[in-house]
């Protein structure tokens, strides 16, 4: 194969020397997946072209044919090869038939903004040094078969330090080697490796199936795929007598589209690609049982690692989330204490109610007025915003409603399956119908984090149903009850409690923090929720603010929950533990984070580190969700 010399094109130039052009993408992979979220909204997209398995298939909801199928129609602007893997063979299939380069087509970059990462680096060289120094005693390797599992994940964020202390403490107590479970069908980048190698990582797990195992996926898959039409179908998927739709549906959402789009590519491959990952990883944890000691997530929910996490349990592997932030340990599903919030609140003494009481005062008070905690994901407080001195609502009599979608591309499933729809999309295109029926004034206020991805199927939902109008997205809240908002619906967000704090009624659709408390309304079933929602005019809910701050001082102050917070003892400089601001920041994608985070490891802290891992594994492991583990309130009482 002659490799091609034509110069790549990064996507903001395609994007604006081809305005008035419908594009044609070359690709229907993770990088074609990757371009067409770039340029929503931006192009027109005429198709996609592929050389695989499409007959009868979308991608995206876009038209997807045969390259030969396209050429013979003679029907395009511009074709842009999106694929990294593949872009040489696509260009000199599009030579072969006469066309252009630079003319005729383009070949992406594939660049993302800012996401540069050099793994080769003076900081990465020295992060790598230290690690054999305070990990050399470890570094024996045993003579069983016993193994430790933890992620595979090429990442600019600090995370390695948390898997080596997490990962070595587990070969310590079970005498066992440590291994990756990803990087053989990822791209295994031989840099990253020195990385794993330099904390005791011995080889990775080769998650290549074998030719028994590809006839089994395929089997499998042909007898789910044709009855798959709705996203019900797919939450239906048992394989080996296990429920795998959630991880299979949640995956999809996230990854490549927020909604369901029934015979699409894209849900065939992953659907594939997911039916794959079962077969390998329940064949290996079948044959290896006993050598499997311990597995550490990153998440433990998206990509193989809920398939890997399910499975690891049903054979009684202990099971880890450890990341740059948090720590704890599995069950069969994620699970939560919110139902037992009001019990805990009622377990505490009279003077330690009235200390999270008027804790919760103060914060709340912060929280409204715009104050922005240092981690918040947004770093922007939509309370804090002024819009302008213009009325945003439409001035009349009716009955004014709120519709506040979650962020797109997040998890679809946070809380786990309980809610009243089967997604958060069925859920926005229900209340879209109902606009239709019920005559009252809707609006629409996108989640302040929201992408262009969303913003622009907000856009198309918008069109569809006119009698809803769009909000800014930091118009603040306390404007809109000022002019009359009086209900917000939401499936499980944080207006449950911040809504309500400041008049607005909240009716959520779905298990949620503030479950046991009063102060929004949580209906039981679909039928209760829609009754709610066509009886407004008889809605009397009185907003009991003590409820709120019960609630506050509980969620936020005195219940532990299983999560550890691993920051404040892993690191020392705020850069380090700012693992959502760093969004904006300019270690973002640079080494400079490695830098920091070697000059000022010790071995004084590394040994103290070590200490403090052995409590909290004692302590994950002890956990039970319903029982009350208080935290002591950081704050000082008012004599």
């Amino acid at each position: 194969m002659v490799k091609n010399h034509i110069e790549k094109i990064s996507v903001q130039e395609i994007i604006k020397n081809n305005k008035d052009k419908k594009v044609v993408i070359f690709g229907a992979g993770a990088d074609g997946l990757r371009f067409y979220k770039h340029i929503y909204g931006q192009l027109k997209v005429d198709c996609f072209i592929d050389n695989g398995d499409i007959e009868g298939l979308t991608f995206l909801g876009e038209k997807l044919c045969s390259v030969q199928q396209f050429i013979e129609n003679d029907n395009y602007n511009l074709i842009v090869i999106a694929s990294l893997m593949y872009c040489n063979e696509m260009t000199k299939q599009l030579i072969d038939k006469g066309l252009k380069a630079g003319k005729d087509f383009v070949i992406w970059d594939g660049v993302e903004i800012d996401y540069s990462f050099d793994f080769t680096d003076d900081n990465i060289k020295k992060f790598i040094e230290q690690n054999r120094n305070i990990w050399s005693a470890n570094k024996k390797n045993k003579k069983n078969d016993n193994k430790v599992l933890i992620p595979y994940r090429s990442s600019a964020e600090i995370v390695y330090p948390a898997w080596a202390y997490a990962a070595n403490y587990l070969a310590l107590k079970y005498d066992a080697n440590i291994f990756c479970t990803g990087g053989v069908r990822d791209t295994l980048n031989s840099d990253i490796y020195e990385i794993y190698k330099s904390f005791n990582v011995i080889g990775f797990i080769n998650e290549t199936p074998n030719l028994q195992q590809k006839k089994e996926i395929e089997y499998i898959y042909n007898k789910i795929w044709d009855g798959i039409n709705s996203e019900k179908d797919i939450k239906k998927i048992e394989i080996y007598g296990e429920n795998y739709g959630i991880d299979i549906l949640r995956d999809y959402l996230r990854i490549y589209f927020p909604k369901f789009i029934k015979k699409d590519y894209t849900l065939k491959k992953q659907l594939q690609e997911m039916i794959g990952y079962v077969v390998f990883w329940h064949k290996y944890f079948q044959c290896n049982r006993e050598e499997i000691k311990a597995v550490i997530v990153w998440d433990g929910i998206y990509y193989r690692e809920g398939i890997i996490r399910k499975i690891a349990y049903s054979y009684g592997i202990p099971v880890y989330t450890v990341d740059n932030r948090d720590f704890f340990k599995w069950g069969y599903n994620d699970s939560f204490s919110f139902e037992f919030y009001k019990k805990f609140y009622n377990m505490l003494s009279l003077k330690e109610q009235r200390i999270g009481v008027e804790w919760a005062k103060k914060e709340l008070d912060k929280h409204i007025n715009g104050y922005v905690e240092k981690f918040d994901m947004g770093q922007r407080s939509v309370f804090g915003e002024i819009l302008s001195n213009k009325r945003i609502l439409e001035q009349n009599d009716k009955i004014k409603v709120m519709i506040c979608p979650h962020y797109s591309e997040d998890d679809a499933f946070p809380y786990g399956d309980d809610m009243l729809f089967d997604t958060p999309w069925t859920w926005l295109e229900y209340l879209g119908e109902l606009s239709n029926s019920l005559s009252y004034d809707w609006y629409l206020k996108p989640h302040p984090i929201e992408k262009k991805l969303g913003d622009k199927l907000i856009e198309d939902f918008l069109r569809r149903y006119p009698k809803i109008k769009l909000l800014p997205k930091y118009v603040s809240p306390l404007q809109l009850q000022k002019e009359g908002m009086q209900f917000a619906l939401t499936i499980h967000g944080s207006i449950g409690y911040e809504y309500p704090y400041i008049g607005i009624n909240v009716i959520n659709a779905g298990y949620n923090p503030h479950i046991s408390f009063d102060f929004c309304s949580n209906p039981k079933n679909f039928s209760e929720y829609e009754y709610i929602l066509k009886n407004l005019d008889k809605y009397n809910k009185v907003i009991n603010k003590e409820e709120i701050y019960q609630f506050y001082c509980i969620h936020f102050g005195y219940y532990k929950g299983k999560k550890i917070d691993l920051r404040p003892f892993l690191y020392v400089d705020e850069r380090l533990k700012d693992v959502r601001g760093l969004v904006d920041s300019k270690t973002r994608y640079t080494t400079e984070l490695f830098e920091i985070y070697v000059n000022e490891m010790s071995d004084e802290r590394h040994n103290r580190i070590k200490e403090i891992f052995c409590k909290i594994f004692e302590q994950a492991d002890e956990f039970q969700e319903g029982i009350f583990y208080k935290k002591k309130m950081e704050i000082q009482e008012n004599n």
